[in-house]
């Protein structure tokens, strides 16, 4: 054997041992991708999410029904290992979220407002899919290693989106979900995410009705961050599935950020942003939604 040949040989052994071939089993059908050898089963849900699943959220298991931990690494699970992959929609996560035990906590200052709100409440509901329309906003301010001031640089003064999307929430709680004021589309209102919110928004926001409102960042809504951050709740830290009735910590904190932010009068956060600790729970809310590994959770 040359030596052009040993060198051939060793490449692709070489190429063997960078990939690993994944067997993949769908309740229709099974199929093989490629992923890094030492990728992870995110890795490997994220492969998967990008050229097979379009529309879902996909969760990895094995064929003995046990779910996989985003943290597990392929290469420590036998070759040869099927991952079962389930795809499952808005709706479901959902409903899944509704069977959660109810956020409200007479022992948490910034949870009281939810006593006696069950988790499938509308407003509840509502509230997730506000979260999904501020991802985007989430993503720019918790992109990259910054410093604290840094991302309240980004996240402060509010943008257009942000600024309407809040005023949503705000009102979906400050009058139990119900239209409190009669609608005022204004057909020729664009708002610019890009651009912070003018001294005129708050005011606009405030006399609009939530149908308005929804109808002024429905583009902006993202049915991938929705289902991300659906999944990412109904997860306990450690990566393990939460049973019914049982509590999610990261659903607790998520509308304790946002309770924060209301019983300051968020119109304040548009038209100044200068309260700290309103602020704060705003640039906290968003590393909620953008599903960070380091939420704190508090509440």
């Amino acid at each position: 054997m040359d030596a052009s040949t040993t060198m051939g040989n060793e490449v692709l052994v070489a190429n063997e041992v960078q990939e690993r071939r994944c067997q993949i089993s769908t309740l229709t059908d099974r199929f093989e991708v490629l992923a890094p050898a030492r990728a992870s089963v995110r890795d490997l849900r994220a492969i998967l999410q990008r050229d097979h699943v379009r529309q879902g959220s996909v969760t990895l298991a094995l064929e003995t029904g046990q779910k996989l931990r985003d943290v597990q690494l392929l290469h420590d699970l036998p070759d040869g290992t099927t991952f079962c992959c389930v795809s499952t929609s808005v709706a479901a996560l959902e409903f899944q979220l509704g069977e959660l035990e109810s956020p409200g906590c007479q022992c948490q200052k910034y949870l009281r407002a939810y006593e006696g709100v069950a988790s499938s409440d509308l407003r509840v509901t509502r509230s997730f899919w506000v979260f999904a329309v501020l991802a985007q906003t989430a993503a720019n301010v918790w992109v990259g290693e910054s410093s604290a001031e840094a991302r309240k640089q980004i996240a402060i003064p509010v943008n257009q989106i942000a600024g309407a999307a809040l005023m949503m929430l705000d009102k979906l709680w400050r009058f139990g979900g119900s239209e409190a004021t009669p609608a005022r589309t204004d057909a020729s209102l664009v708002l610019n995410p890009d651009l912070p919110v003018t001294q005129e928004h708050p005011k606009l926001f405030e006399a609009m009705s939530l149908g308005d409102l929804e109808s002024l960042i429905t583009a902006h809504y993202s049915i991938e961050a929705h289902e991300k951050l659906l999944s990412w709740v109904l997860e306990s830290e450690d990566g393990s599935s939460i049973q019914t009735g049982k509590r999610s910590m990261r659903f607790r904190v998520a509308l304790a950020e946002l309770n924060q932010i209301t019983v300051r009068r968020t119109i304040c956060l548009l038209e100044s942003g200068r309260n700290s600790r309103q602020t704060s729970a705003y640039v906290d809310l968003l590393r909620v939604i953008s599903c960070s590994s380091g939420v704190r959770c508090w509440a």
